[in-house]
């Protein structure tokens, strides 16, 4: 609707959130003051501002390349005049923020695993308008912003068996789980495709405690959705990665920005229900609820970021710095992502006991479904001779004490971890005989057991007791599908 009045005009210039109040401010308005040619004006210029951030949807190159020049102009000088919230950071900071950012994540990953062979899994609100412009550096199929929220209830603080079991159960019930599993498929992030890859999965957060980071590697490399049966989805923090470059006061800059939480109104992603049941609302365009006035400011910071990143007026204001090389690893360490050695071997250990928890889940529910079903069958075929029925309960008993007897072992190799291994009290000689002796053994051990008792193989040890019992059968018949 085009302004014809001065009534209107005024309306326009108090009620628009595209308008500069600053530049009216005790300003009388009355018709003699105000000409047609400036109603023209800014009618003219509101129409041209609309119509440019319509086409900003998913910001990306594509809709960046479809803007004319006037469009890119009317954009620029809106956004100048955009403030930050709550320190009233200039959007102009925030923005070479973001660029370095990006700049280092990339420079990093790069350097440990080389372009193409990693992908990065930002998590929630905090890292999403960072994981943008890292979209358009590296690919968006190797960057994956996904709204996750209260996180630090998946966290295994006590690193005990009892805690994992439980936090597992809580995964397993969350309502929304299959249809978040679902939208993980949507993004190449399904168990198989992760299986089948040759690149790192690298889930990132901004962290203070990590409760939030190590929570979110519980949720996503839980069995319900990716696992982790490669070991090839490993955890890291922003702001260990910024802090492994020479830029100290921008990554110092950048963590206080995070610390506050002044990126999340710029978040492309919304939150997600402690139930994991709103994922079709979470990730947008436009989130539900969400005003017009929010939508017009992620957009024109969005524009921000393309033109960061695009416009050749920019071309030569990025960050070019230097990586600080990281500390002498340790033999058999993971890549490096972390600020210290230490840092990172809490992360192992941690991450070890909990894929043997996942193992020992696994095997627990298997022989529970094992131990009924075996009740159930042997019923059905106790009217059958008596050399049968001895010879499927010999079967039977010997699967079971195989999967009883893996059980207690990966139990006892948890509790020599956690017992030899502490995260408080470690020392450099702890940490390089994990390295050097201990933790081949165990991801040696991890990787052959979850090939032996992978999900598809429980459930068909499982199904196998049905199978074989669907007809009547004799001793000679008997085919069992041996744990």
């Amino acid at each position: 609707m085009q302004i014809s009045s001065v009534s209107s005009y005024k309306n326009y210039l108090n009620n628009s959130p595209s308008v500069d109040r600053k530049k009216f401010s005790g300003v009388s308005f009355c018709a003699a003051e105000i000409s047609n040619k400036d109603v023209i004006e800014f009618d003219n210029e509101r129409i041209l501002f609309n119509k440019a951030l319509s086409k900003l949807n998913y910001i990306n190159k594509e809709e960046y390349d479809s803007l004319t020049e006037q469009e890119k102009k009317i954009l620029s000088k809106k956004l100048s005049k955009l403030q930050g919230a709550r320190y009233k950071q200039e959007i102009k900071e925030d923005i070479e923020l973001h660029q370095f950012a990006a700049e280092a994540i990339k420079k990093v990953l790069d350097a440990e695993y080389k372009r193409g062979n990693y992908v990065v899994i930002t998590i929630g609100r905090s890292l999403s308008s960072i994981s943008k412009l890292l979209e358009m550096k590296i690919g968006k199929e190797n960057v994956k912003n996904i709204p996750m929220s209260s996180l630090h209830r998946f966290y295994v603080i006590g690193d005990s068996y009892n805690e994992y079991e439980d936090v597992t159960k809580n995964i397993n019930k969350l309502k929304g789980i299959e249809n978040f599993k679902a939208y993980l498929n949507k993004l190449g992030l399904s168990r198989q495709e992760i299986n089948n890859s040759k690149k790192h999965y690298i889930i990132m957060d901004y962290t203070a405690s990590g409760a939030s980071l190590r929570g979110a590697y519980t949720v996503l490399t839980s069995d319900k959705l990716l696992g982790n049966d490669k070991r090839n989805i490993i955890t890291a923090s922003i702001a260990d990665i910024t802090y492994a470059t020479s830029e100290n006061e921008k990554a110092y800059k950048l963590d206080q920005s995070l610390n506050h939480s002044l990126f999340k109104r710029y978040s492309f992603v919304d939150s997600l229900s402690r139930d994991f049941d709103n994922i079709e609302d979470a990730v947008g365009p436009v989130f539900s609820d969400e005003t017009q006035d929010s939508v017009q400011k992620r957009k024109l910071f969005g524009f921000g970021l393309l033109d960061s990143e695009y416009s050749p007026k920019n071309k030569d204001k990025k960050d070019d710095f230097m990586l600080t090389p990281h500390n002498h690893k340790y033999p058999c360490q993971d890549k490096e992502l972390w600020a210290t050695n230490r840092k990172k071997y809490h992360s192992d250990v941690r991450e070890d006991v909990q894929e043997i928890y996942k193992l020992i889940y696994r095997l627990e529910k298997t022989i529970k479904e094992y131990q009924k079903n075996k009740s159930q069958n042997l019923e059905i075929i106790k009217n059958t001779d008596n050399e049968t029925v001895r010879h499927v309960s010999k079967l039977f008993e010997e699967s079971e004490y195989k999967m009883i007897k893996t059980q207690n072992f990966l139990k006892n190799m948890a509790k020599s971890l956690k017992k030899n291994f502490s995260l408080l009290n470690e020392n450099d000689k702890m940490i390089t005989d994990y390295y050097t002796v201990i933790r081949p053994r165990v991801l040696k051990s991890i990787n052959t057991l979850n090939q032996r008792y992978s999900i598809e193989k429980c459930q068909k040890y499982v199904e196998n007791l049905n199978e074989i019992f669907s007809k009547k059968i004799e001793k000679k018949d008997v085919r069992f599908y041996s744990a």
